[in-house]
Protein backbone atom coordinates (compact mmCIF):
# COMPACT_ATOMS: atom_id res chain seq x y z
CA UNK A 1 0.00 0.00 0.00
CA UNK A 2 1.32 3.17 -0.94
CA UNK A 3 1.48 5.75 1.76
CA UNK A 4 0.70 9.67 -0.08
CA UNK A 5 0.36 13.16 1.58
CA UNK A 6 -1.35 16.25 0.12
CA UNK A 7 -0.57 19.58 1.65
CA UNK A 8 -2.00 22.86 0.75
CA UNK A 9 -0.05 25.98 0.03
CA UNK A 10 -2.46 28.89 0.52
CA UNK A 11 -0.54 31.51 -1.14
CA UNK A 12 -2.62 33.76 -3.50
CA UNK A 13 -0.80 36.36 -6.22
CA UNK A 14 -2.92 39.46 -6.23
CA UNK A 15 -2.00 42.63 -8.46
CA UNK A 16 -1.28 46.20 -7.03
CA UNK A 17 -2.93 48.62 -9.31
CA UNK A 18 -1.27 52.00 -9.21
CA UNK A 19 -2.19 55.41 -10.22
CA UNK A 20 -1.11 54.51 -13.91
CA UNK A 21 -3.71 51.75 -15.34
CA UNK A 22 -0.75 49.82 -16.51
CA UNK A 23 1.40 49.58 -13.15
CA UNK A 24 0.94 46.49 -12.32
CA UNK A 25 3.19 44.79 -9.14
CA UNK A 26 2.58 41.27 -8.23
CA UNK A 27 2.43 40.44 -4.21
CA UNK A 28 2.20 37.03 -2.77
CA UNK A 29 -0.01 36.98 0.08
CA UNK A 30 -1.97 34.27 2.27
CA UNK A 31 -4.86 33.34 1.75
CA UNK A 32 -6.49 30.91 4.16
CA UNK A 33 -8.83 28.54 3.29
CA UNK A 34 -8.12 28.56 -0.64
CA UNK A 35 -6.99 24.95 -0.84
CA UNK A 36 -10.03 23.45 1.52
CA UNK A 37 -11.89 22.43 -1.57
CA UNK A 38 -9.40 20.52 -3.40
CA UNK A 39 -8.40 18.68 -0.18
CA UNK A 40 -11.80 18.16 1.23
CA UNK A 41 -12.58 16.54 -2.73
CA UNK A 42 -9.52 14.04 -2.56
CA UNK A 43 -10.51 12.65 0.79
CA UNK A 44 -13.36 11.64 -0.11
CA UNK A 45 -12.18 10.30 -3.26
CA UNK A 46 -9.46 8.34 -1.02
CA UNK A 47 -12.75 6.17 0.59
CA UNK A 48 -13.02 4.43 -3.03
CA UNK A 49 -8.94 3.67 -3.06
CA UNK A 50 -8.48 1.13 -0.26
CA UNK A 51 -4.74 0.70 -2.06
CA UNK A 52 -3.61 4.27 -0.85
CA UNK A 53 -3.00 5.35 2.61
CA UNK A 54 -4.02 8.92 2.01
CA UNK A 55 -3.28 11.56 4.71
CA UNK A 56 -4.27 15.52 4.28
CA UNK A 57 -1.55 17.40 6.18
CA UNK A 58 -4.04 20.68 5.95
CA UNK A 59 -2.65 24.16 4.81
CA UNK A 60 0.66 25.40 5.87
CA UNK A 61 0.39 28.24 8.53
CA UNK A 62 3.51 30.16 7.39
CA UNK A 63 3.40 31.33 11.55
CA UNK A 64 0.54 33.24 11.31
CA UNK A 65 -1.79 31.83 13.82
CA UNK A 66 -5.31 34.61 13.70
CA UNK A 67 -6.61 37.21 11.49
CA UNK A 68 -5.32 40.12 13.79
CA UNK A 69 -1.81 38.36 13.78
CA UNK A 70 -1.29 38.12 10.17
CA UNK A 71 -2.62 41.07 8.50
CA UNK A 72 0.80 43.39 8.56
CA UNK A 73 0.58 45.31 5.28
CA UNK A 74 -2.42 47.70 4.14
CA UNK A 75 -2.04 48.46 0.57
CA UNK A 76 -4.10 49.71 -2.36
CA UNK A 77 -5.77 46.65 -4.31
CA UNK A 78 -7.96 47.60 -7.17
CA UNK A 79 -7.89 51.18 -5.81
CA UNK A 80 -9.22 49.72 -2.32
CA UNK A 81 -7.61 49.26 0.96
CA UNK A 82 -7.17 45.81 1.74
CA UNK A 83 -5.11 43.84 4.56
CA UNK A 84 -2.88 41.01 3.54
CA UNK A 85 0.17 39.24 5.07
CA UNK A 86 2.82 39.55 2.31
CA UNK A 87 4.29 35.69 1.77
CA UNK A 88 8.11 36.13 0.94
CA UNK A 89 10.98 33.77 0.50
CA UNK A 90 11.81 33.96 4.36
CA UNK A 91 8.34 33.44 5.23
CA UNK A 92 8.02 30.69 2.75
CA UNK A 93 10.87 29.07 4.44
CA UNK A 94 9.67 28.63 7.65
CA UNK A 95 7.77 26.01 6.41
CA UNK A 96 9.90 24.55 3.69
CA UNK A 97 11.54 22.08 6.34
CA UNK A 98 8.56 20.47 7.41
CA UNK A 99 7.10 19.90 3.96
CA UNK A 100 10.62 18.46 2.61
CA UNK A 101 10.43 16.44 5.92
CA UNK A 102 7.46 14.44 4.41
CA UNK A 103 9.29 12.53 2.57
CA UNK A 104 10.34 10.23 5.24
CA UNK A 105 6.91 9.80 6.32
CA UNK A 106 5.16 9.10 3.04
CA UNK A 107 6.06 7.38 -0.11
CA UNK A 108 4.82 10.10 -2.34
CA UNK A 109 4.62 14.05 -1.22
CA UNK A 110 1.50 16.30 -3.61
CA UNK A 111 1.48 20.51 -2.73
CA UNK A 112 -1.27 22.33 -4.20
CA UNK A 113 -1.46 25.91 -4.32
CA UNK A 114 -2.79 28.73 -6.25
CA UNK A 115 0.57 30.38 -6.87
CA UNK A 116 3.38 29.30 -8.19
CA UNK A 117 5.50 31.37 -5.87
CA UNK A 118 4.87 27.69 -3.58
CA UNK A 119 6.69 25.94 -5.51
CA UNK A 120 10.34 27.01 -3.91
CA UNK A 121 8.81 24.74 -0.81
CA UNK A 122 9.73 21.37 -3.01
CA UNK A 123 12.90 22.39 -5.41
CA UNK A 124 16.42 20.57 -3.81
CA UNK A 125 19.44 21.13 -5.25
CA UNK A 126 19.73 17.40 -6.20
CA UNK A 127 16.44 17.48 -8.16
CA UNK A 128 15.87 16.20 -11.54
CA UNK A 129 12.68 18.51 -12.36
CA UNK A 130 10.18 17.64 -14.79
CA UNK A 131 8.43 21.22 -15.37
CA UNK A 132 4.92 21.64 -17.04
CA UNK A 133 4.31 24.81 -17.58
CA UNK A 134 3.07 27.42 -20.71
CA UNK A 135 5.13 30.00 -19.26
CA UNK A 136 9.46 29.56 -18.09
CA UNK A 137 8.77 32.47 -15.88
CA UNK A 138 12.51 32.93 -16.62
CA UNK A 139 13.75 35.65 -18.27
CA UNK A 140 17.77 35.34 -19.50
CA UNK A 141 17.32 39.20 -19.77
CA UNK A 142 17.27 39.93 -16.31
CA UNK A 143 20.40 38.02 -15.00
CA UNK A 144 22.52 41.08 -14.99
CA UNK A 145 18.97 43.02 -13.28
CA UNK A 146 17.38 40.62 -10.77
CA UNK A 147 13.57 41.34 -10.40
CA UNK A 148 12.81 39.80 -7.38
CA UNK A 149 10.86 37.04 -5.86
CA UNK A 150 7.21 36.43 -7.49
CA UNK A 151 4.97 34.00 -8.94
CA UNK A 152 6.34 35.00 -12.77
CA UNK A 153 10.00 34.97 -11.97
CA UNK A 154 10.24 32.43 -9.48
CA UNK A 155 12.86 30.42 -11.64
CA UNK A 156 15.29 32.86 -10.90
CA UNK A 157 14.95 32.48 -7.07
CA UNK A 158 15.67 28.20 -7.96
CA UNK A 159 18.50 29.41 -10.15
CA UNK A 160 20.41 31.92 -7.50
CA UNK A 161 18.94 30.65 -4.08
CA UNK A 162 18.33 26.79 -4.11
CA UNK A 163 19.77 24.69 -6.84
CA UNK A 164 22.34 27.08 -8.72
CA UNK A 165 23.50 23.97 -10.74
CA UNK A 166 20.45 21.90 -10.97
CA UNK A 167 20.53 17.93 -11.61
CA UNK A 168 18.51 18.67 -14.69
CA UNK A 169 15.13 21.05 -15.55
CA UNK A 170 13.10 19.88 -18.50
CA UNK A 171 10.35 21.92 -19.70
CA UNK A 172 7.30 20.47 -21.05
CA UNK A 173 4.35 22.44 -22.64
CA UNK A 174 6.58 25.36 -22.76
CA UNK A 175 4.83 28.02 -25.01
CA UNK A 176 7.84 28.70 -27.01
CA UNK A 177 7.41 25.71 -28.87
CA UNK A 178 4.04 26.90 -30.34
CA UNK A 179 5.98 29.23 -33.18
CA UNK A 180 2.19 30.07 -34.89
CA UNK A 181 0.87 31.20 -31.57
CA UNK A 182 -0.07 34.96 -31.47
CA UNK A 183 0.65 34.56 -27.86
CA UNK A 184 3.89 32.76 -27.97
CA UNK A 185 5.93 35.99 -26.55
CA UNK A 186 4.07 35.68 -23.25
CA UNK A 187 5.90 32.66 -22.72
CA UNK A 188 9.27 33.87 -21.24
CA UNK A 189 12.73 32.35 -21.36
CA UNK A 190 13.11 28.44 -19.85
CA UNK A 191 15.43 27.82 -17.69
CA UNK A 192 16.90 24.34 -18.20
CA UNK A 193 16.45 22.56 -21.09
CA UNK A 194 12.96 21.88 -23.34
CA UNK A 195 11.21 18.60 -23.31
CA UNK A 196 8.81 17.13 -25.54
CA UNK A 197 5.99 15.04 -24.98
CA UNK A 198 7.43 11.09 -26.11
CA UNK A 199 10.89 11.78 -25.45
CA UNK A 200 10.96 9.76 -22.07
CA UNK A 201 13.54 12.60 -20.42
CA UNK A 202 11.15 12.20 -17.63
CA UNK A 203 11.58 8.75 -16.66
CA UNK A 204 14.21 9.30 -13.70
CA UNK A 205 12.55 12.79 -12.64
CA UNK A 206 11.60 12.58 -8.79
CA UNK A 207 9.84 15.89 -8.64
CA UNK A 208 7.41 17.00 -11.61
CA UNK A 209 6.43 21.15 -11.12
CA UNK A 210 3.51 21.26 -12.67
CA UNK A 211 1.18 24.81 -13.89
CA UNK A 212 -1.81 23.74 -14.33
CA UNK A 213 -1.84 26.53 -17.26
CA UNK A 214 0.25 23.84 -19.35
CA UNK A 215 -3.44 22.16 -20.13
CA UNK A 216 -5.36 23.25 -23.53
CA UNK A 217 -7.87 26.51 -22.89
CA UNK A 218 -10.43 24.53 -23.95
CA UNK A 219 -10.74 21.92 -20.55
CA UNK A 220 -11.34 25.07 -18.57
CA UNK A 221 -8.63 24.03 -15.77
CA UNK A 222 -6.52 27.17 -15.12
CA UNK A 223 -7.16 30.47 -14.28
CA UNK A 224 -5.23 32.02 -17.13
CA UNK A 225 -6.20 32.00 -21.16
CA UNK A 226 -2.81 32.05 -21.80
CA UNK A 227 -2.97 28.22 -21.84
CA UNK A 228 -0.69 25.72 -23.87
CA UNK A 229 -1.56 22.45 -25.55
CA UNK A 230 -1.44 19.21 -23.13
CA UNK A 231 -3.96 16.99 -22.02
CA UNK A 232 -3.83 15.29 -18.90
CA UNK A 233 -3.47 11.67 -20.09
CA UNK A 234 0.20 12.81 -21.70
CA UNK A 235 1.06 14.03 -17.91
CA UNK A 236 -0.34 11.36 -15.86
CA UNK A 237 1.43 8.52 -17.96
CA UNK A 238 4.10 10.43 -17.06
CA UNK A 239 4.15 10.61 -13.83
CA UNK A 240 2.66 6.97 -13.83
CA UNK A 241 6.12 6.38 -15.66
CA UNK A 242 8.54 8.54 -13.57
CA UNK A 243 6.38 7.86 -10.04
CA UNK A 244 8.40 11.54 -8.29
CA UNK A 245 8.52 11.36 -5.14
CA UNK A 246 7.18 15.06 -4.89
CA UNK A 247 4.29 16.70 -7.12
CA UNK A 248 3.46 20.53 -6.72
CA UNK A 249 0.79 21.53 -8.58
CA UNK A 250 0.34 25.15 -9.14
CA UNK A 251 -2.01 28.06 -9.98
CA UNK A 252 -5.20 25.68 -9.30
CA UNK A 253 -8.26 26.95 -8.72
CA UNK A 254 -11.10 25.01 -7.84
CA UNK A 255 -13.88 27.97 -8.65
CA UNK A 256 -12.42 28.33 -12.33
CA UNK A 257 -11.93 24.67 -12.76
CA UNK A 258 -15.23 23.20 -14.54
CA UNK A 259 -13.84 19.74 -13.15
CA UNK A 260 -10.97 18.35 -15.39
CA UNK A 261 -8.64 20.02 -13.45
CA UNK A 262 -9.61 17.80 -10.24
CA UNK A 263 -10.26 14.56 -11.81
CA UNK A 264 -6.70 15.09 -12.95
CA UNK A 265 -4.88 15.67 -9.60
CA UNK A 266 -7.13 12.44 -8.55
CA UNK A 267 -6.22 10.50 -11.37
CA UNK A 268 -2.75 11.74 -10.24
CA UNK A 269 -2.56 10.65 -6.59
CA UNK A 270 -4.64 7.48 -7.14
CA UNK A 271 -4.10 6.18 -9.99
CA UNK A 272 -0.69 6.94 -11.63
CA UNK A 273 1.60 6.90 -8.32
CA UNK A 274 -0.47 4.51 -6.50
CA UNK A 275 -0.64 2.28 -9.48
CA UNK A 276 1.71 -0.37 -10.54
CA UNK A 277 4.34 0.65 -13.44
Amino acid sequence: MKEIAIIGVPIETIHLKGDNEFDDAPLEVYNRGSTDKIRKYLVNCSNSHANVSFKDLGELKFGFRQDKEYICRNIVFKYEKKDVAEIDLDTLQKERDFVLKQKENFDYVTCIGASHFGALLLYEKNDFVARADFHGDFYWEYEKNYIGENYSSYMHTVKRKIIKNPKKIINYGWGGTYLDDKSKYLAMDIFGEEGLIGDNKHKDANHFDIDVDCFKKELEIAKSRNCGRLVPKQLEDMISEAKPEKIGIWEYRWNHDKGNGRRFIENVIFNCLAGQN
